[in-house]
C-alpha cells in the first residue's frame, strides 16, 4: 500500500512540470449556441478578420 501511494506521488510530482501547458483543442468556453469553443478556433477568427481587414474594398 505504501509504495502504492509513493508511486502516485512520484507521478504527481513529476506532472507538475506540465501543468502550465496550454492546448489549442482544450475547451476555453462556451459560445452563445451553447458550443465549446477552442483557443483554435479563436485564433483562426483572428487570422480570418486579419485577413478580410487587408483585402482592399472595391469601388
Amino acid at each position: 500500500m505504501v509504495k502504492i501511494a509513493n508511486e502516485i506521488l512520484m507521478f504527481l510530482r513529476s506532472s507538475k512540470k506540465y501543468s502550465n501547458d496550454i492546448y489549442l483543442q482544450e475547451p476555453i468556453g462556451i459560445d452563445k449556441e451553447g458550443n465549446e469553443v477552442t483557443l483554435e478556433d479563436k485564433i483562426a477568427e483572428m487570422e480570418i478578420l486579419s485577413l478580410v481587414h487587408k483585402i482592399p474594398a472595391v469601388a
